[in-house]
């Protein structure tokens, strides 16, 4: 990762200081309706937080007809698909200040990994593996996964309270470690040296 590009990339895609980001295939299994509709309750109080989603897919187009009738949609940015390889060097992580997902099929989240090791806040729908990365008012917010009241009240809550927000930070940055290769790598040799020893001792 290298997030030394982030001016640049605010500067390209007009992002402010609260911009909440999305990336992942725009498809039905991501929810991403619902995240939109919570997103615009909270603008309609918050007036600078924006969108940018980041990804493609089949409702993509469908999305963008709907979100253009609307008020908010100059604060909903659609960037298209990024290549991984250049998505991990364009200084999004940095440049954005929240992640969000309101998938409910995420069993091996690695949209959330990746935003949490550049050390962004997450908020997430309490669905599949979601809750595994997300520690509920620990390192994140999750809120239920249909509930658009629940994902404004997230934002909001985030948007109003900084002490929180900085907290959940230190938090996320701690807690990921754990999925650091390094970590896991021991404890799967860990896992592997018990296993044999009790194979030998006929256990």
């Amino acid at each position: 990762f290298d997030n030394s590009k982030s001016k640049d990339f605010k500067a390209k895609y007009h992002l402010g200081d609260k911009a909440i980001l999305f990336f992942g295939r725009i498809a039905q299994e991501k929810n991403l309706e619902v995240l939109i509709e919570g997103f615009t309750k909270a603008w309609e109080k918050e007036s600078d937080l924006q969108l940018l989603i980041i990804g493609d897919g089949p409702l993509r187009k469908t999305l963008q007809k709907q979100i253009n009738l609307l008020p908010v949609s100059g604060n909903i940015i659609f960037a298209g698909a990024i290549p991984h390889e250049e998505l991990i060097k364009s200084g999004v992580f940095k440049a954005c200040w929240l992640c969000a997902t309101a998938s409910k099929t995420e069993n091996q989240p690695m949209t959330i990994l990746e935003a949490q090791v550049n050390g962004m806040v997450c908020i997430g729908a309490k669905a599949k593996g979601i809750p595994d990365l997300i520690i509920h008012d620990e390192n994140g917010i999750l809120f239920s996964a249909d509930s658009t009241d629940e994902i404004s009240d997230a934002i909001l809550k985030l948007y109003g309270d900084e002490t929180l927000f900085d907290m959940y930070k230190k938090n996320t940055l701690k807690r990921i470690k754990q999925h650091m290769l390094t970590t896991t790598t021991e404890i799967w040799e860990n896992t592997y040296t018990e296993v044999i020893k009790n194979y030998k001792e006929g256990l």
